[in-house]
């Protein structure tokens, strides 16, 4: 059936074992960067997808919740101590410095061409960002919200997801303003791909909806996965779903009508070039899905 045909063409690399469950995985110039037991971070070294192995770790203190990486500095959010700034410029010995910024909760942070887009219980921030020892504040808009789920960046705008998802213009970084909102209802994360919005519920809805006109969103269509849905990932024409215990895969080429194509084992992924990094519990693995990306159901 197409969940064997699917499974049979992928080609399983590499392996490693993490001390505790992954709970995010992001890749960078071969690197891994993977968060477990909501407290501590692994850098892996990925040159040889075969043979993964340990850069180092470190452990920043407090619920690490989320992480951003830029450059050589890692950004994570720590319950409660707010973020903390992990220097990596040598990836074998990474340490924690102090960071003025350290009200900032992620995931409230975002860094895209030398200006730094911050969130605080109710701010928005645009501040200029030289180093990370030189930023200083350029303007600030009043969202109302106390609280956050992500902030992501697309096409001159921030779309700001708490309880309704606010779309705010940084074309003048001096006089940012509010160019729509929108009830957020119970979504958890959302994906911007050139004029299209993917958002995904707490219960594993997804919905394809044309934002080309932002203040005249069209929902184009939607599909229901499996509940208690965690992460989304959007890879060319498919999406990439997670659970607590297995990854849906999506072909997504028709917005109007979404399809399940295959299950994985699973409950985090990450691809990039063709190569799916995927958690499941403590296990790190890769797969070369470059034959299972052509796949199509008949």
């Amino acid at each position: 059936d197409a969940d064997n045909l699917g499974v049979n063409r992928i080609e399983y690399l590499g392996t490693f074992e993490v001390p505790g469950k992954i709970s995010k995985i992001f890749i960078k110039d071969n690197i891994a960067y993977i968060s477990y037991s909501f407290r501590d971070l692994l850098l892996l070294d990925l040159k040889d997808k075969k043979n993964p192995f340990k850069l180092s770790s470190c452990r920043p203190g407090g619920n690490l919740m989320d992480f951003f990486v830029c450059n050589n500095y890692i950004y994570m959010t720590c319950l409660p101590a707010g973020v903390k700034l992990v220097d990596i410029s040598d990836n074998t010995n990474p340490y924690i410095r102090y960071w003025s910024l350290s009200d900032i909760f992620m995931p409230g942070i975002f860094i895209y061409r030398k200006y730094l887009y911050g969130f605080t219980p109710g701010n928005f921030q645009v501040l200029k960002f030289s180093n990370v020892d030189n930023l200083k504040l350029i303007s600030k808009i009043n969202l109302n919200c106390r609280r956050m789920r992500q902030i992501t960046f697309s096409d001159n705008c921030v779309f700001v997801l708490s309880g309704k998802l606010t779309v705010i213009d940084i074309r003048n970084k001096k006089n940012p303003f509010i160019k729509a909102e929108f009830d957020a209802g119970n979504i958890r994360n959302i994906i911007i791909k050139k004029s299209l919005l993917y958002s995904l519920d707490y219960g594993g809805l997804l919905t394809i909806s044309d934002i080309s006109d932002i203040n005249n969103k069209k929902l184009l269509g939607s599909i229901q996965t499996s509940s208690s849905a965690q992460s989304l990932f959007i890879y060319n024409n498919y999406a990439f779903i997670a659970n607590k215990t297995s990854i849906s895969m999506l072909d997504i080429s028709n917005p109007a009508k979404p399809l399940f194509l295959l299950s994985l084992f699973g409950h985090y992924i990450y691809l990039e070039d063709n190569i799916a990094y995927i958690a499941n519990n403590r296990t790190f693995m890769i797969m070369d899905i470059k034959n299972l990306i052509i796949l199509k159901k008949n």
